[in-house]
């Protein structure tokens, strides 16, 4: 019997354009995921806020403070948590090995953490400010007044305590977790961009998505999450809760700022003044340490991720984790905190100019 050869005229994957295709179908698998838990935390916080308003005006409009720190509480911390945690509980993941990360590194990761807060909140602070003086802004932030008008228990509880737990867990462990097989630089991407852009406004996106990226990095070395909850929550603390307090004495001390009512604060009740003028500055100078020491690093070349076989991009690889149905939903679910932040804020006051 004569044997035939079956040929085909199917050109044969290489192991780069398997992995891809392998990151694309990963990355809509988690987009979609969490695009449904953000779609729900919206929606109920804007259910409640509206319900707040008309059954409580008063009340919603006093304490607008008190009520979105304990709307994120319950929505995000507590609702969005077991979303995520139901919706991908099924999906495969892998356990990473866990590594002990010595004091000195921990020392260190927060200095660089601390570096990246810095340079992230001055590029936000700038984007921020541009897109909204045009409209009627003073530069301030809705997250900046809520903190501000705000008890510090109850930041410390929600800020300092919930949002690192909560978030360390949902956007590294739970993500990176059925990520990193397909790539560590592909999970790392994933874990920082989307971290950022749910925060929802560009105030916060550079700092967080820095954050994120370096946070999803300790956590792949180090298989440990515990870190990553201690150095995000070093940050909140440092920034939602100290920085707020010492601001908000500060701005009690200065009144409206005018020249005439700082001069008299000065003479008259310094010490809320310095106090918070040389924590920004100690704050400065860790902040400029922390960069320093991420630059030598660098150079060093002391941590690496895991190269992928073949020649794989990561410019491919951030592509594909884009462009797919899953994160594009959530990219859109994220675009409606922005256009929340920017776009009806702007139209309002085209709109009052006009009346």
């Amino acid at each position: 019997m004569n044997e035939t050869n079956v040929t085909t005229d199917e050109p044969q994957l290489t192991h780069c354009e398997v992995l891809y295709r392998e990151q694309h179908r990963a990355a809509s698998a988690i987009g979609w995921r969490y695009a449904v838990m953000g779609i729900v935390v919206i929606a109920l916080q804007f259910l409640a806020g509206a319900v707040l308003s008309v059954v409580a005006p008063d009340f919603y409009i006093n304490n607008l403070g008190f009520v979105s720190l304990l709307l994120t509480l319950v929505t995000f911390d507590v609702i969005g948590f077991l979303l995520v945690f139901l919706l991908t509980r099924n999906m495969n993941k892998v356990q990473i090995e866990k590594k002990r990360m010595p004091f000195g590194h921990l020392i260190l990761a927060i200095l660089i953490s601390a570096g990246f807060c810095g340079v992230g909140s001055i590029i936000g602070v700038f984007v921020h400010t541009l897109l909204t003086l045009p409209f009627g802004g003073d530069g301030s932030t809705d997250i900046s007044m809520i903190m501000l008008n705000s008890s510090m228990w109850l930041r410390i509880l929600v800020v300092g305590i919930g949002a690192p737990v909560i978030e360390e867990i949902i956007f590294r462990k739970f993500l990176i977790d059925r990520t990193v097989m397909f790539g560590e630089f592909f999970a790392i991407f994933l874990s920082g961009i989307f971290f950022g852009l749910f925060h929802g406004n560009f105030s916060q996106f550079f700092f967080a998505t820095l954050l994120g990226f370096f946070f999803a990095f300790i956590y792949i070395k180090t298989g440990n999450v515990l870190y990553t909850i201690i150095l995000h929550m070093v940050i909140n603390m440092t920034t939602s809760v100290v920085t707020t307090v010492l601001a908000g004495k500060y701005l009690n001390a200065i009144g409206d700022g005018t020249t005439e009512n700082v001069m008299n604060a000065l003479t008259t009740n310094p010490l809320p003044i310095v106090m918070y003028l040389l924590w920004i500055f100690v704050l400065f100078i860790i902040c400029f340490v922390g960069l320093i020491v991420f630059i030598v690093t660098v150079v060093k070349k002391k941590y690496k991720l895991t190269p992928v076989e073949g020649g794989c991009t990561k410019k491919k690889t951030i592509y594909v984790s884009i462009f797919n149905v899953g994160s594009l939903l959530f990219f859109a679910e994220t675009l409606i905190l922005f256009a929340n932040a920017y776009v009806l804020p702007a139209l309002q006051y085209i709109l009052s100019l006009e009346h």
